[in-house]
């Protein structure tokens, strides 16, 4: 049977023997590659054959064997004394020079080094190895199997029918009745106008449409323009498209939302802080001032108590702005500040302001977050104008509108709280947003929408510069302090949806910070994910562009 499969390859074999000699020509080795390429048998014996001629050369130095090599093919080991050698003065690896070495006779075999042969071998065999891997290439592997209907692959406009294998590629339902593929690791079912992309055997896209998901392992990854949803075992899921949103139904099993968009330019959770704030997502670590002290958190281990002096501030610095729209505190599609807050703020007193964070010195394009309790004379800035009385104020710059502030009127009315709410002594959750395209500029208080003003969709902010930012006090002229406790304070250069700002309140109200970390975790660089958990018979919607949940 061997001496069959030797016949069978006898020019892999002379083209072998030619390459252990050194003798090939360019011609042979293409000769070979031809051969070999396709054929694993003949793969094989390429690489037996080397190995084998390798472990001869080194038996060459051991004499208790006697080698006749009459043709590859023939070969014996006999054991006991050593014939037909000739004695020489070259050594061999293991020879001690009392026995002459072996001198193998003919011109089938040129003295080659040992080492010589077993780099030839390893050479051979990673060369076999990367001819499978070419053949393997040009045979495309298959993700899943056309179950029912049919489906259009969009690459050349080809019809796929009931039956057909698929690999890697985006395959549309332009048929009016579903179309189902059936994979190793899922199940999918697919309404009519809907695309998937097949990219491996556990990970595909959903470009647009319905699709029904059954998985049958852990970890599938379907893709999504702004986040991505990932199973956690067996599970079987819905997900709809839409313009500007995306439904997630988990119908069994659990399933994670990983959205793509949902870190903080600047984020200070004052765990660490002494004199200095370090900025857990950016660079604009603060300075804190003497009307500053650390105190227990309101989350987490630490918190900042501000008293109501001018040296109450914690200055931030311009986020490496030089110039109008520069540095990391200029936005232009959104933005969201975001803080825990124990105010104990006196609207009788220091001008009427407390400001929770105020960037300035950038001429009208500021950005500030404060108390106030304006007169009608100072009301200037104030859009919609909702009248006197102690507010919360929201202002920054919008093309065509200037600088204008949106105003929580503390008056306990129509759904907004009072201010004797929040200096109740329990720490609240206070954020103010901004969506360009939307064009909604909003305030919440402890997860709910206080507060609201609808521009023109694709409104744009302008904001950035030279000029300073500041926790707690006005970077210009400090006579602007706050009175009472911030922590857990976070900068965003888009607006968080609805879902997302109460999911954080609800983080909060758990020991936990607005990521959903236990509340003393500094959130290493190595762990910056966000995971959303959704259960069986739980819907979820969420933005197309960011993957956060709106609800």
């Amino acid at each position: 049977m061997e001496e069959e499969r030797t016949e069978e390859f006898s020019r892999v074999r002379e083209i072998a023997e030619a390459i252990c000699d050194g003798d090939a020509s360019d011609e042979q080795k293409a000769e070979l590659h031809k051969i070999i390429f396709d054929n694993p048998d003949a793969q094989r014996f390429y690489i037996e054959y080397m190995d084998m001629h390798a472990r001869l050369k080194a038996n060459a130095s051991n004499d208790t064997f006697e080698l006749t090599l009459r043709r590859i093919e023939e070969i014996t080991l006999k054991s006991g004394g050593i014939a037909n050698y000739s004695t020489s003065t070259t050594s061999f690896g293991g020879n001690n020079g009392s026995t002459p070495p072996l001198q193998l006779e003919g011109p089938q075999s040129k003295p080659k080094s040992i080492l010589f042969v077993v780099v030839a071998l390893i050479a051979v065999t990673m060369t076999g190895v990367a001819i499978w891997q070419l053949s393997k290439k040009d045979k495309p592997e298959i993700f899943g199997t056309v179950l029912q209907g049919e489906l259009t692959e969009t690459a050349g406009n080809k019809n796929i029918s009931m039956g057909s294998e698929l690999g890697a590629g985006i395959y549309e339902n332009t048929n009016s009745q579903q179309s189902i593929i059936d994979g190793n690791a899922f199940k999918l079912t697919l309404s009519t106008s809907t695309t998937v992309e097949l990219m491996n055997e556990q990970q595909l896209k959903l470009i647009d449409g319905n699709v029904e998901i059954q998985t049958k392992k852990p970890h599938v990854k379907i893709d999504l323009q702004g986040t991505m949803v990932e199973s956690s075992g067996k599970s079987v899921f819905e997900l709809k498209t839409g313009k500007s949103t995306q439904t997630l139904t988990v119908n069994s099993g659990k399933v994670y939302i990983h959205p793509k968009k949902w870190k903080p330019t600047h984020f200070w959770n004052f765990n660490k802080s002494t004199d200095r704030v370090s900025d857990l997502f950016g660079g604009a670590h603060g300075i804190l001032g003497k009307g500053v002290k650390v105190v227990e958190g309101l989350s987490g281990e630490k918190a900042l108590k501000f008293d109501n002096s001018e040296s109450a501030h914690v200055n931030l610095g311009s986020g490496g702005g030089t110039a109008l729209g520069t540095g990391s505190f200029s936005v232009t599609d959104g933005v969201t500040i975001e803080a825990l807050i124990k105010p104990e703020w006196d609207p009788t007193l220091n001008k009427n302001f407390d400001q929770i964070f105020r960037k300035d010195y950038d001429g009208p394009h500021r950005l500030l977050l404060s108390f106030q309790n304006d007169h009608p004379k100072n009301r200037n800035y104030s859009f919609p104008d909702y009248g006197p009385g102690p507010r919360l104020a929201f202002g920054l710059y919008l093309v065509g509108h200037k600088y204008q502030e949106l105003e929580l009127i503390l008056d306990g009315k129509d759904g907004r709280p009072d201010l004797e709410y929040l200096k109740d002594g329990k720490l609240h959750h206070v954020v103010a947003t901004f969506d360009s395209k939307s064009g909604r500029k909003a305030i919440y208080i402890d997860g709910k929408l206080v507060c609201k003003y609808d521009y023109a969709p694709g409104t744009r902010i302008i904001s950035g510069g030279p000029g300073g930012a500041t926790i707690g006090n006005n970077p210009g002229t400090s006579v602007e302090p706050f009175t009472g406790t911030i922590d857990e304070l976070a900068f965003y250069n888009f607006a968080l949806t609805q879902g997302e700002i109460l999911r954080h309140y609800e983080f909060i109200k758990n020991d936990k910070n607005y990521f959903g970390y236990p509340s003393t975790s500094s959130i290493p660089s190595s762990d910056q994910k966000r995971k959303i958990s959704v259960e069986a018979g739980q819907t979820v919607t969420f933005e197309v562009d960011t993957g956060l949940i709106i609800k």
